[in-house]
Parts: C-alpha cells; structure tokens; sequence
C-alpha cells in the first residue's frame, strides 16, 4: 500500500468572553497511527480546564505505551482510564466536585479512521468540497429531536441546547458512540470543540479549509469565531490526508513503505561508497587519513544521517503559530 502523508495540528484559543480556557486539545503519533483529541471541559469554576487536561494527559500517556495497538479497544479503556482518572481527582480534591469533560477522539490508521464521541465535541470529514459531521451530539435537545419533541430549526435556538447529556467523569462506568470510517486521499478530519461550531455555519467551515492550507485553515476558522463573538473556548485539530508539503509543517507516514521500496536507496549509497573508495584510494578504504578519504567518509555519513531521517516519523504534536 502505498504511503500517505497526514499534515495535522492543534490549536485551541480562549475567545473573547471567558476569563480561562478549559478546552485541551493535542494530535500525536505513534508508528503508523495518529491519535487525535478535543477535550471541553465542565463546570464553570469548578475545575472543567483540570478534566479536559486530565483526559487529553491520560490518552497520551497510554498512546504512548500500548503495543499492538487496537485503535477501537484502545479508545474504550483510555476513555474509561480517563473517567476513572477524573474521578479519583475529585476525590482528593472535593473542591472539583461536579467537574467533567467532554472527549471527541480519532486515531487514523490509514484508511481507518476510527472515532469516540462523548459530548457536544465534534468531528467532521471534509471530501470533495463537502463537509459531512461524523459525530451526533450527546445533548438534551439532540435527544428531543431524536424523540420528536423539537425540530432541528428549534434546536438550534433553544436555551438548553448546551446541556450535555453525556461526559467524563459522571458515572463509574463510561459510556460512549463509536463511529469508523474509511478515509481517501485529499480527506480532511476536523475535530473541534462547540466553540466552533456554535459560531460559525458549517458552510463557513468548509470554504475555510478549501481555501487555505491546514495550518492557515485552524487559524482562519478559530479567528473567525472570535468574530462571530467568541463566547466559548475554541479548540480546533485538524489532519489532512496526502496534503502537499509546506514549508515548517509537521508531517508523518500514516502506512510504513513496504520494505522493498525502503531498502532501495540503500543499493545506491553501497554504490557511492564504493565509488569514494575507489577514488579516495587504497589508503582511504584501509582507514587511512588521506584528505580525499575523510572527505568521502563525511558525504557518505551524512547521506546514511539523511537516509535515518527519512525513514523515521517526525513529531506531530499539536503546532500553535
């Protein structure tokens, strides 16, 4: 399978009403797999910016440590190590009584992209100029219309529309909506906290990232939330399939090459050695400080440095400009 390259950032931003922010939100890699989280916590001063940390901390400290990983199992126990994590927290500290978070999780294991949902946090796709959501909110009013008590037009406006129906650090024993989906190349995987989405139309959403590249994308559209008012935290993280390089981004291979193609410049540097041996001369083959030695040993160093490189998947942590 041929390799496809993931841009992916983070950014999070208080907006222009609240005093702190209580949203976390990170991407990270692993191996093959990224691993992608917004957290918006709850419980106005009641330490909701201790849960979402809390939780983003707890799933990439597992990330890191699980082997053979199972990207549906792995977001099933580290939502519940989360919970369980958020509740211990409380117990030591009864001045965060009543804090909570929400989590919209997705680890991509190209073309897997496997999501958790639990909360108004969101996830969207972004293919062929369309932005479709992924996730269903877990809300009060979301249940109403799912019930035939309002419609979707009434939802949008109604006062109870951010009562949440589902968090972190509730109840012992978390539940959570899985969704999996089978990413193409030029994908785009949105998660954001409602900070966004409150704000702006997904109509608004969608021109954004078609008209900017990933790293301008996050910026425009949390920029553009403040100025539709800014009235919560935004978080925003953004992974973009086979995007076309930049200059300073963070990028990394979602699907290893197969070993074949990354054993074949190999052949070319035995091939450059033994020319520099051969002009470098006897003495330098043997070891020897000829001038014309050092210099080919040097070049072929440095062409094995960047052949180590290649290989290796840089760091995609979250990236504020």
């Amino acid at each position: 399978m041929a390799t496809q390259q993931i841009q992916a950032f983070s950014m999070t931003d208080t907006g222009l009403k609240r005093s702190n922010n209580q949203d976390a939100c990170a991407v990270f890699k692993k191996e093959g797999f990224l691993l992608m989280v917004v957290a918006d916590g709850v419980g106005g001063n009641m330490c909701g910016e201790v849960a979402s940390r809390l939780t983003v901390a707890t799933l990439h400290q597992r990330f890191k440590k699980t082997e053979r990983l199972n990207p549906k199992t792995f977001l099933a126990q580290a939502a519940q190590e989360a919970n369980q994590n958020i509740r211990d927290y409380v117990e030591e500290h009864p001045e965060c009584k009543g804090m909570a978070t929400t989590l919209t999780a997705a680890i991509i294991q190209f073309p897997n992209l496997h999501l958790l949902q639990i909360g108004d946090s969101r996830a969207y796709l972004f293919r062929e100029k369309t932005l479709r959501p992924l996730t269903e909110d877990q809300t009060l009013v979301r249940k109403m219309v799912k019930e035939g008590l309002l419609t979707i037009e009434e939802a949008r406006t109604h006062p109870k529309r951010h009562v949440i129906v589902n968090a972190l650090g509730i109840t012992p024993n978390q539940t959570f909506d899985y969704f999996h989906v089978t990413l193409k190349p030029n994908d785009q995987i949105l998660l954001c906290s409602d900070g966004l989405h409150d704000e702006i139309s997904e109509q608004q959403i969608g021109a954004l990232l078609l008209n900017h590249s990933p790293k301008e994308a996050i910026q425009k559209l949390i920029a553009a939330a403040n100025e539709a008012g800014g009235k919560d935290n935004i978080s925003v993280t953004l992974a973009v399939i086979n995007g076309s390089k930049m200059e300073g981004t963070k990028q990394f291979d979602a699907v290893l090459q197969p070993e074949a193609s990354r054993k074949f410049p190999l052949k070319w540097l035995i091939i450059l050695l033994c020319l520099f041996a051969l002009a470098g001369g006897t003495a330098w083959y043997l070891g020897q400080s000829t001038e014309l030695g050092k210099k080919a040993g040097g070049y072929i160093s440095s062409l094995l440095g960047k052949r180590i490189s290649n290989t290796s998947m840089p760091n995609t942590q979250g990236e504020k400009p």
